[in-house]
This record gives structure tokens, sequence and C-alpha cells, in this order.
């Protein structure tokens, strides 16, 4: 494949969402606007426009707010304290989960933690409300998988 560019559908809903996906169980690696072009077989200008076509948000904005995503999860089913949910969920420090939480959520995520498991007592009468665990077990990602691309799949070098 040496010298071949891949054309990338990113008309391919399948294709996209197996992407997606893929950067959903990766977000809490450090990425790179170039790492991802390379793994999409696409130059970085093409990736950041026909990502924006796609899903309507930048690449890092999508980032951003997958990772506030997974540290809601993370904060309404743990015990785990917020900067260590911040580096789990990729940003790092506290301080980094704490300026994109708010700007995603409105809340500060300890305050977030506090409303949500009140919420959910109020519904059924337990602490932490039903199925949530303080489980320090959960780890997001499963790094030994292949790597999806829009246009296939490529296994780990």
């Amino acid at each position: 494949m040496a010298g071949r560019q891949v054309v990338v559908a990113f008309d391919d809903p399948s294709a996209n969402e197996e992407f997606l996906e893929w950067l959903r169980e990766h977000v809490h690696e450090p990425l790179t606007l170039a790492q991802l072009a390379s793994q999409q077989h696409v130059s970085e200008r093409s990736l950041v426009r026909k990502f924006r076509q796609t899903t309507g948000m930048s690449v890092f904005d999508w980032i951003s707010q997958e990772r506030v995503n997974q540290a809601k999860s993370l904060l309404e089913t743990t015990d785990f304290p917020v900067g260590e949910i911040a580096a789990m969920v990729g940003f790092g420090t506290s301080e980094t989960l704490r300026r994109n939480f708010d700007r995603h959520v409105g809340a500060l995520a300890g305050a977030y933690r506090v409303m949500f498991r009140r919420r959910v007592a109020r519904t059924d009468g337990s602490p932490m409300g039903k199925g949530v665990s303080a489980s320090r077990n959960s780890r997001i990602g499963d790094r030994s998988r292949s790597v999806p691309t829009l246009a296939g799949t490529v296994s780990p070098r």
C-alpha cells in the first residue's frame, strides 16, 4: 500500500460510526490531528473539513464532549476522585476537566456527582441509586483492538 492514498468514504454512515466508536474507545489517550488523519489516510485539512461536515463539530470539540460524557458516567457510577477521573478520560488534570465540564454541562464535576446521586436517591430510595457501583475496576477503552478507519479496519502495528 506504499505510495497509494486510500480514499475515505466520509459519506458512508457505517464507516463513520465505526470511526466514531473507535474514537470513543480511545479519547482517554493523547490524540493528535496528525495521528487521526494518518490513521484515516487523509490530510489533516481533509479530516477537519469532513469531520465537521459529518458531525457538525470540530474534531477536538467532539473529543472534548466525549471525554465529558465519559467523565459524567464515571461520576455517576464510581467514587473515583475528580482528578483521577480527569486522567482516566484524557483531560490530564482536574482543572482541564473542570473547564470542559463547566463548558459542556454548565456545572462543576463534583457538584454534578452530588446532584446526580440526590436525584437518583429520590427516585429509588437508595443512597447511590439502583445499579450504581462504586467500583474502581471500571476502566475506559480496550487498547488491544484493531483500529477501524473509514476505509476499513487496520490491525495495530
